[in-house]
Parts: structure tokens; sequence; C-alpha cells
């Protein structure tokens, strides 16, 4: 939710050394990498938003908003169905993580770790939403936001490569409404192997200094909101 770089630069905040590069029509590649960084370190609206949410959690103490939708709780109650599934198709003996891995900036606890790499399941709530190539299923990936959670646990595990895996599993018969066609959730006759799509990702460096730029940015707002708060509302007592 941070990632997303700002509409524009912020000018304000910026160095005299930034603002020239910025200005400059034949940028060099020094000058290139000098404004990349200022967009590294600043916040999208977005990104603002979601750490208001945050911050609220944290000083009102109430936890995240549970997902209740029909597909997360598919998701839920047909995990260890996606783990026994992808074992199979794959040979790999997954077996659930329970341990969840911390640095200054993140924390994560992802699903599955093998020796070189790690796993993620995804349960599409019908064939609908199941991808068939994985291209597709790297395109619905990022859409998700899936590639950043991704790379963010091959950072926290030191893995070099990280996939998300869809699984396509039985739907819970009373996970199903009514008005809604059974066909789509019925897997009688499609072999294993042809129920498993992965998008894989590989560990990037570069790209591993802009999720900590991100987050440094984060908490530098984190602090600022709370101080401002903080002090508007000591004002407000008076």
């Amino acid at each position: 939710s941070i990632m997303p770089d700002a509409a524009s630069y912020p000018r304000e905040l910026m160095t005299e050394a930034e603002l020239e590069a910025l200005a400059s029509k034949k940028r060099t590649p020094a000058q290139v990498q000098m404004l990349s960084n200022v967009m590294a370190r600043t916040l999208s609206e977005g990104a603002k938003e979601h750490v208001h949410k945050m911050v609220k959690r944290y000083l009102f103490d109430y936890p995240e908003p549970e997902l209740g939708s029909k597909e997360v709780r598919k998701g839920i109650m047909q995990e260890n169905a996606a783990i026994s599934l992808l074992s199979a198709v794959t040979g790999e003996l997954y077996i659930k993580n329970e341990t969840r891995f911390n640095n200054d900036y993140l924390t994560g606890e992802p699903d599955l770790l093998a020796d070189d790499h790690g796993n993620d399941t995804k349960c599409p709530w019908s064939l609908e939403q199941f991808p068939l190539t994985s291209d597709i299923a790297r395109k619905y990936a990022v859409a998700a936001g899936y590639e950043w959670q991704n790379r963010g646990y091959m950072l926290l595990t030191d893995k070099p490569r990280w996939g998300t895996s869809y699984c396509m599993v039985d739907t819970p018969s009373e996970l199903i409404p009514p008005w809604e066609s059974g066909e789509p959730h019925n897997l009688h006759g499609i072999p294993i192997e042809q129920r498993v799509t992965a998008a894989w990702f590989e560990r990037d460096l570069e790209i591993e200094k802009r999720i900590e730029a991100k987050c440094r940015a984060a908490q530098a707002y984190a602090h600022q909101l709370i101080e401002q708060f903080t002090k508007e509302k000591a004002a407000q007592a008076q």
C-alpha cells in the first residue's frame, strides 16, 4: 500500500541539487538516480492514508478490521487443502510456516518455506478467477499487491525467489450463495496438475532498497502524525 510513487515531486522538501536535477532538460545518470531517490522517500496520498489508518489503530488500540467476504473465508477455510494440493503437484513437501520474521521496518509470517525459496498459496473463489498460465498469474499477483508481499518475505527470510501459487480447491458449499451457480466450483474430473498455476518473483536488491526507503518514509510520517495529534489535542484541552 505504501509502494506507489507520489504524483509529483515534493519541491518544498528537495535540496538545491535535487531541484536543479528536476529542472534539467538533459539529466545525467547521477541526476536520474538522485530524482529516483527523492521519489523513493516520498509517500503518495494513498500511502499516507494507509499510514493514517495504522496510526489510529496504534493510538486507540483496536485491531485491523477483519475481511469477511466469502472469498477471504474460502482462503482461510481451505488453506490446508491448498497446501496439500501444491505439495502433490510440485513434489515439494510443504508444511505451514508458523514463524514470524521481523526487522527494523518489516514484519511478516509467510505461508511456506523451502530451502531455496518461499511460497504463498491463494485460493481462487471459482474457476472464473483461476489463472490458466504463469503470465496471467503474475499479472493477477502484481495487481493484487502480492509482488510486494513476496519481496518483503524474500528480504526477511533471505530467500532468492518466491512464488504466489493459485490453487484451485473445492469451495465449501455453505459459502456459495443460493443465487450463484455451483458449476464454476465443480472440480470433478480436472487433473490436480491443472489446478495449480504459480507466478514466481526473483529477488532484487535494488527493489529492496526502494522498499526500505518507503518504509522509512512511512515510519517518519507516522511519527509526524502522532506528534501533531498529541499537540493539537493538548491545545484543545487548555
